[in-house]
């Protein structure tokens, strides 16, 4: 229960509460706030929902993407495996980490919101009109992670807590 006089944003309804989207040539960013779909938890007097906590930046030139951010923001990205995969560390203690590597398909960007159930979640967005791009795809000792596209087509991540 929240505090008195707290209530999370589309309380009572469900559904998107807001869809930002920017565009530059082919590649788009998308940010989703989900209002009432997925219960909002509560610390003290925060609210406290699902966190967005990784992004991909993906293309066809995955060194020359890793190079051009690295250079530009001072980012450390790791790329020492297999498939080119650069774990970003942005050398800050604020913001999220994520990664910049080689597309299968179109260049996109990606991020993903942490979830204790992703086959909940992604039964839910299904409901509300979204639909499932990638199942829950557990990678051993990594990460389970599932991807969806919402009403209007953007991917959007889901990452196991």
């Amino acid at each position: 229960m929240p505090p008195a006089g707290l209530e999370p944003p589309g309380r009572g309804s469900e559904g998107v509460a807001g869809l930002f989207s920017c565009e530059s040539g082919t590649n788009r960013l998308t940010y989703i706030v989900l209002a009432g779909s997925f219960p909002a938890k509560f610390e003290g007097s925060k609210i406290m929902g699902q966190p967005v906590v990784h992004f991909e930046i993906l293309g066809k030139d995955a060194k020359n993407l890793q190079d051009f951010y690295s250079d530009l923001f001072g980012w450390h990205i790791n790329n020492n495996n297999l498939i080119n995969y650069g774990e970003v560390d942005t050398g800050s203690e604020s913001g999220i980490g994520g990664g910049i590597g080689p597309a299968q398909g179109e260049n996109h960007v990606t991020f993903y919101i942490q979830v204790d159930d992703p086959q909940a979640h992604l039964d839910k967005i299904e409901a509300k009109g979204g639909r499932t791009v990638v199942p829950v795809t557990e990678i051993p000792d990594m990460v389970t992670f599932a991807l969806f596209a919402d009403p209007e087509g953007n991917v959007v991540g889901l990452v196991k807590e």
